[in-house]
């Protein structure tokens, strides 16, 4: 359970380490998301992405949805920006039309926060 939190059970997927540890949950996956989630189809009610996607390039990101929407089993819910705004123009920043991506690929509820 969520140290911070008397919620449902979370499972933490990261590539790194030091983010994992940090993150007081009890369980986690240490993964890199550009490859294969290591979980089942359908396995988990519901999957947060928070400020990760805009740092995927274009030429992955839909992998990325297609990999989210296969483990995802009720809704995603996305933190993510929606195109670019100043605050987020950098570089390593790329605006991904994430409502029709996952449109595309995902028939449960998608929720943006």
């Amino acid at each position: 359970m969520c140290g911070r939190c008397a919620c449902a059970r979370y499972l933490g997927l990261d590539f790194s380490l030091e983010a994992l540890k940090e993150s007081n949950l009890d369980t986690f996956i240490y993964a890199d998301i550009t490859k294969r989630i290591p979980l089942p189809d359908k396995s988990q009610d519901a999957v947060l992405s928070r400020h990760v996607l805009l740092h995927i390039p274009f030429s992955e990101i839909e992998n990325i949805v297609k990999e989210i929407s296969r483990v995802a089993k009720q809704v995603v819910i996305l933190k993510e920006p929606i195109g670019i705004s100043k605050k987020h123009a950098q570089p390593h920043c790329f605006s991904h039309n994430l409502p029709e991506l996952f449109k595309e690929f995902f028939d449960g509820e998608l929720i943006f926060l």
